[in-house]
């Protein structure tokens, strides 16, 4: 499955996992490092310099994609913008087709953060659509 790291200053890498528990250990790498990426991230705010929430990203089947960034570094929270599929019917029925539907999720602690990661990786709309 695919995925990306994005730094504070809009670089980003690449990534692929073969097997979700790989994608948690790079996660919670992420999670280990987090007050040095909270302190990078604040040092480009307080120059003033273009940035972000440093943020880890998962896209799985059938369109479904999680970016988790940094909410709050004070609260060690994070936030999820999530984007799933879904199916609908249309002029009674003839016409079916898919419907993008996204959502935002704040105040997420780590492992709240991770149950996402772990519901795109198995294609759980349903945790994606209501937590």
């Amino acid at each position: 499955m695919d995925g990306w790291f994005q730094d504070s200053d809009y670089t980003s890498v690449d990534l692929r996992w073969e097997q979700e528990e790989d994608m948690l250990s790079v996660w919670r790498g992420y999670v280990r490092d987090a007050a040095q990426l909270d302190a990078a991230w604040q040092r480009l705010e307080q120059q003033g310099a273009d940035c972000c929430p440093w943020n880890v990203g998962l896209t799985g089947v059938d369109a479904t994609r999680v970016q988790i960034y940094r909410d709050d570094p004070a609260l060690d929270t994070f936030a999820a913008f999530i984007t799933w599929r879904r199916p609908v019917r249309r002029f009674f029925g003839l016409f079916n087709g898919m419907q993008e539907e996204q959502r935002t999720v704040a105040s997420l602690t780590a492992a709240a953060a991770e149950r996402y990661l772990r519901a795109v990786w198995n294609n759980d709309v349903a945790t994606l659509a209501h937590g």
